[in-house]
């Protein structure tokens, strides 16, 4: 049944308002009501296809990304979201009925991901999204948890990501002091960063709602406020939203910028108020890089090089085992290599802050 709220409908009762000025009305009004009758009707066809050949909408908001039934994900000053209550929480993920995975997340008191690791010393912290939190796999699984492992748990590791993350959550946190505690007992950051990340933080996609937000003014980073991302008006029809998707989902060169230029601040953070070198755990996508013009992924690594970050690929492997099949988040086995890579990197690197080894 047609509503107001449904174009579609708009659409029929102004196709009827034209006929009933076709039938009804005398000259200019005719004329006027023919001419609308046809526009019309052409367009009311092409809602009614557009409708039906649309793919299912992406997750609207950051609730939606909520596998826990609504538990684990709510509003959190100075980043947005994340938890806000220690705990155990069921993470279920179906598709088609079909369920893709089942984890459950530990929350500590500090409302961050558990990871066993040891209490001595130093610690190694890292930031990002949802592939460094460990979105869809357990606790033992996660990508910090692997590295805590080689280490043998012999030092402190710290898993500061969560879901939908971006360098700008990174910076927020850097500057309130809100892990301070754990920044200022690391002896190394990591920070994972794709150029995926460029739409995070322009706040162009609608689930980044309440994020900070990050402008470059005069050659500084800025904070102006929080993500309140405004969809086209036009994307209330189904054929714009299917035959030319908003402009404003698009990646620009000037995204791109702003997401170096936040990651930038974040390492210099790392290395001035935390006094620690930084690694860029940097995952490439020329695809999703292809609308832009002035920038590459060897030419964001670059940056952040020159920024004073050392910078190591992250690769998933081809394969099916090495994401969630349905999902795409890393699997434990994409996490396992990954860890043993960036720890030989590590050990390479910095051999005066590694002192654990694997045994």
């Amino acid at each position: 049944m047609f509503h107001i709220g449904n174009p579609i409908a708009v659409f029929v009762f102004l196709l009827v308002l034209a006929i009933f000025l076709t039938v009804k009305g005398r000259g200019r009004i005719q004329n006027f009501g023919v001419a609308g009758t046809s526009i019309l009707a052409v367009l009311s066809l092409c809602e009614v296809a557009a409708t039906i050949w649309e793919p299912p909408h992406p997750s609207r908001t950051i609730a939606d990304l909520d596998k826990s039934g609504g538990k684990l994900i709510d509003h959190r000053p100075v980043v947005g979201w994340g938890p806000t209550a220690p705990g155990r929480y069921e993470s279920r993920q179906f598709l088609d009925g079909k369920l893709i995975y089942d984890a459950t997340y530990t929350i500590g008191s500090d409302l961050l991901r558990k990871v066993d690791s040891g209490s001595d010393g130093k610690g190694v912290a890292f930031l990002g999204d949802s592939v460094i939190f460990g979105e869809g796999i357990q606790d033992g699984d996660t990508l910090p948890q692997q590295f805590a492992d080689l280490e043998g748990r012999a030092s402190p590791v710290y898993n500061l990501g969560f879901s939908a993350y971006s360098p700008a959550q990174a910076l927020a946190e850097m500057r309130a002091g809100l892990y301070d505690k754990d920044l200022s007992n690391s002896r190394l950051i990591v920070e994972f960063v794709a150029p995926w990340h460029a739409d995070r933080v322009s706040c162009k996609v609608s689930w980044v709602e309440g994020a900070p937000r990050f402008l470059s003014i005069n050659g500084r980073i800025v904070q102006t406020g929080t993500c309140q991302p405004t969809a086209s008006p036009l994307s209330y029809f189904a054929m714009f939203r299917l035959f030319r998707p908003p402009t404003m989902t698009t990646v620009t060169d000037r995204d791109v910028a702003l997401l170096t230029a936040i990651t930038e601040q974040v390492i210099r953070l790392a290395r001035e108020k935390y006094h620690v070198p930084i690694v860029i755990f940097y995952k490439r996508e020329p695809a999703y890089l292809s609308p832009v013009r002035g920038w590459t992924d060897d030419k964001i690594m670059q940056v952040l090089r020159d920024a004073g970050a050392e910078v190591l690929e992250y690769v998933v492997p081809p394969g099916a085992q090495y994401r969630i099949a349905g999902d795409g988040h890393p699997t434990r086995l994409t996490n396992t290599l990954c860890a043993r890579k960036l720890y030989d990197f590590v050990r390479e690197q910095f051999p005066d802050i590694e002192t654990t080894a694997a045994r």
